[in-house]
């Protein structure tokens, strides 16, 4: 094992250090990746990639979008549960009227 581990890293030693670096060619990533990333993916990051103005509207768009939509199912789901408890309090005043004429 330590015969292989000094073989490799003498190896990195005498390759071209355009070629080592392209042993660790970072992946691209978009800025609309960067919004799905933890605040300590991000803070962990090496480098920060820079984006054009189009690109962080787009982004920007997209989350307003998404924003609106979230808003839209929540306003849905407030009023569904709304009704359901006003129904279930006009069944237990139902039943108390029942209770007591018996």
């Amino acid at each position: 094992m330590k015969k292989l581990m000094a073989t490799f890293l003498s190896a990195l030693l005498i390759l071209p250090s355009s070629l080592a670096a392209a042993i660790h060619v970072p992946a691209v990533i978009d800025a609309r990746q960067l919004t799905q990333r933890s605040y300590l993916d991000l803070l962990e990051m090496d480098r920060i990639p820079q984006f054009s103005a189009a690109e962080l509207k787009t982004v920007e768009e997209q989350l307003k979008k998404e924003r609106e939509a979230e808003q839209a199912r929540l306003k849905k789901e407030e009023d569904r549960l709304e009704k359901e408890s006003s129904t279930q309090a006009v069944r237990r005043t139902k039943r108390k009227g029942v209770a007591r004429q018996c």
